[in-house]
């Protein structure tokens, strides 16, 4: 039955992402932070920052962004709300260091050399960093992204223009059957809540969404007003237990779930297609309902 989600209200959708599921880009023209929109190109201006921010993840657990700028090889702390920036680590033997990832369960940053084709790992702590290996069968990896759910690392290789996966411990690289259309492919983010890819093209580029489950690629638009975004993150809780149910992250499932739902799905946000199939549809509905009844343990 379905009558608490006929009413239509207004609340704030962020309870569904863990924490508030912002993503952020690090634009370079001028060198900021921007938040970008889930359903077209659009971007918001959020906080200057003091490097060129052309790799990014985000840190849960300190509540930072990790940033590389290729000009340094260097990776840098950044405060996601007021972008204050801080050297943590110059990335030895690096010489284009461009993709940015952070795994939670290693307490690690891996960076990715678009030059030398190269993985290495940064200590968050101490700042040592480390060569992994050669990233054979990708070609000018920039975008880098962790999925701490199944302890997968992400790539888009751009010469090949193909989404790669990442042995964290070799460099080994495995194709996606998923065939990307030839761009400069820059920023990468994944999304935990929706198990979805977002990434970004180099200047004057649009942005883009890929979903796992289905292998779909979809064109969100032109992005701007930013003109140059290159690293992507997501602001979400690493591999906290996620309740899709608790859609306003209130910790209990109530009425007021079912009324985030109805705003969800109105807004056509992706956060609504619980039954994963690329539509919001009544099956949406069902799909939610079944989240609900089974509860969050």
């Amino acid at each position: 039955m379905f009558k608490s989600v006929t009413i239509v209200v207004t609340l704030a959708a962020t309870g569904v992402y863990g924490q508030d599921g912002t993503i952020i880009g690090g634009n370079l023209r001028p060198n900021e932070l921007v938040e970008m929109s889930r359903t077209s190109g659009a971007t918001t201006s959020r906080a200057p920052v003091g490097v060129q921010p052309q790799g990014l993840a985000y840190d849960a657990g300190r509540n930072t962004l990790y940033a590389v700028d290729a000009g340094f090889n260097s990776v840098y702390t950044i405060d996601p709300d007021t972008g204050a920036t801080l050297f943590l680590a110059a990335v030895s033997g690096a010489s284009n260091a461009n993709g940015l990832a952070y795994d939670p369960g290693r307490d690690v940053i891996y960076v990715s050399d678009n030059n030398n084709n190269r993985l290495y790992t940064v200590d968050p702590t101490s700042g040592t960093s480390s060569i992994v290996g050669v990233l054979v069968g990708a070609n000018e990896v920039e975008g880098l992204a962790f999925d701490c759910d199944t302890n997968t690392l992400y790539g888009v290789s751009a010469l090949t223009a193909r989404i790669v996966t990442i042995d964290p411990d070799t460099a080994e690289v495995t194709e996606l059957p998923l065939v990307l259309p030839s761009r400069n492919w820059r920023g990468l983010a994944f999304d935990r809540v929706e198990r979805a890819l977002y990434l970004s093209v180099s200047v004057s580029g649009n942005f883009y969404r890929v979903d796992l489950g289905r292998l779909e690629l979809t064109d969100l638009g032109l992005i701007g007003p930013a003109q140059a975004v290159q690293g992507l993150a997501v602001i979400q809780d690493d591999c906290a237990p996620v309740c899709r149910a608790d859609i306003d992250g209130d910790g209990e499932l109530t009425i007021f779930d079912f009324l985030e739902f109805q705003n969800l799905f109105d807004a056509g946000d992706p956060a609504a297609d619980f039954d994963g199939d690329g539509e919001l549809t009544l099956f949406d509905f069902l799909a939610f309902q079944n989240a609900f009844d089974a509860g969050c343990g």
